[in-house]
């Protein structure tokens, strides 16, 4: 990474968090929790430049971010926040449920300056994708699929799911919902609730709590996040 750098020096500096290291940094100390300890395992990490050609000096960018615990995140921001010099701490394409703003002391020093769609998901087989699928809470509803792409995703399907596991079989019954595959698809990764697509038309609830119940069943506990960029 560092060869395609336009910066002679390595453009890309992983920092490195043992757990150990991180829960004592906890506090509103700057010291750098970035040297894992001899034994520790490895928490998280933090991929950022300090300047490129184009930045004004003071400018942090970061480029990726990831822990296993909310103490290392905190951790890896408060490192990041404390590195000499530092005016701002810019970080792009972050997760829309990041806990950075919860973790700041001072709400009003952290903005987020844009949203951007950056992952797309087109399901191809509906039913492979389905049964293949994790569920948080048990559903058991037909669902009318428009697909006008791949007729076999078409049709009425009777969706029966649990934590454990899930079956998707075409039927005669009426249909409880209706709504096109790349809806589907969408609520499929657990970040675009079926109520909220019924409430902009996208999709007609035939029977009353049915769209309630599917994103009970399609819950995640987090948001769909993609660090790449295409």
């Amino acid at each position: 990474m560092a060869a395609a750098s336009p910066i002679p020096q390595p453009a890309y500096r992983p920092r490195p968090v043992d757990s150990s290291q991180a829960s004592k940094n906890t506090s509103t100390s700057s010291s750098s929790p970035s040297t894992p300890a001899e034994a520790g395992d490895i928490a998280g990490y933090a991929i950022y430049r300090t300047k490129t050609r184009d930045d004004a000096p003071g400018l942090v960018r970061l480029d990726d971010l990831e822990a296993d615990t909310p103490a290392a995140a905190a951790a890896l921001w408060r490192y990041l926040a404390s590195i000499d010099l530092t005016g701002v701490v810019r970080a792009w394409g972050r997760p829309l449920d990041d806990p950075l703003l919860l973790f700041a002391a001072d709400r009003d020093q952290v903005r987020v300056t844009g949203q951007f769609p950056g992952l797309w998901v087109r399901l191809i087989d509906a039913r492979a994708a389905l049964t293949a699928r994790s569920w948080a809470a048990p559903v058991d509803a037909v669902i009318d699929v428009r697909d006008d792409r791949v007729p076999a995703n078409a049709g009425r399907h009777r969706l029966t799911a649990s934590p454990d596991g899930c079956t998707y079989e075409r039927t005669d019954r009426p249909a409880d919902l209706t709504l096109d595959i790349r809806d589907l698809a969408a609520a499929y990764l657990g970040g675009t609730a079926i109520d909220a697509l019924v409430r902009a038309g996208l999709a007609q609830e035939h029977t009353p709590g049915t769209a309630t119940a599917l994103d009970a069943a399609l819950h995640t506990t987090r948001l769909p996040h993609t660090v790449d960029e295409f």
